[in-house]
């Protein structure tokens, strides 16, 4: 989800207006963006976590994020009466911590999905992320102004069209 999200908000695609007219934007992507907001800790997705029960594959990001915030706020103890610097204590609360978030993510792999794989559902996408991952990152943004400019001027012929009272 969190992977989409980012890819539609991109600006090679966020700027076709005309396409998010057809698509209707504030329904659908406007409601999943308050669970990949990264501002507030992913309060949003955090939540929706909550609510989930049974397999659910976690966005890994966020949990790496706060173990990250973990190590900087915690940072292993120096013991006070040693002599050599570099021997240091192990802060529990830290480590406690990582425990707690760790094991939130892999709550999720308790259970089992219920559902069979599709061959040929797995070698349709697996054909189109390698053609995907097979393309120049630059090419995504040229076909992005191509569809821009084809808006555009089907803009301005709609706008004629208006004017000549179609």
């Amino acid at each position: 989800m969190s992977a989409l999200i980012n890819a539609l908000s991109s600006t090679a695609i966020s700027r076709l207006l005309l396409t998010w007219a057809h698509v209707g934007r504030k329904s659908t992507l406007d409601a999943l963006l308050k669970h990949n907001e990264p501002s507030g800790g992913f309060s949003g997705y955090r939540t929706l976590l909550t609510t989930v029960d049974g397999p659910c594959v976690p966005f890994v990001g966020m949990f790496l994020t706060d173990l990250v915030h973990i190590q900087d706020q915690f940072g292993d103890c120096v013991s006070p009466t040693s002599a050599n610097p570099e021997k240091s204590l192990i802060c529990f609360v830290k480590r406690q911590r990582w425990h707690d978030t760790i094991s939130t993510m892999l709550k999720h792999q308790q259970k089992l999905y219920n559902f069979a794989e599709c061959e040929s559902i797995r070698t349709f996408i697996d054909t189109h992320l390698l053609a995907a991952t097979a393309k120049d990152p630059g090419w995504f943004w040229t076909k992005s102004q191509e569809v821009q400019h084809s808006e555009l001027a089907q803009a301005d012929i709609r706008r004629g069209l208006v004017e000549a009272g179609f």
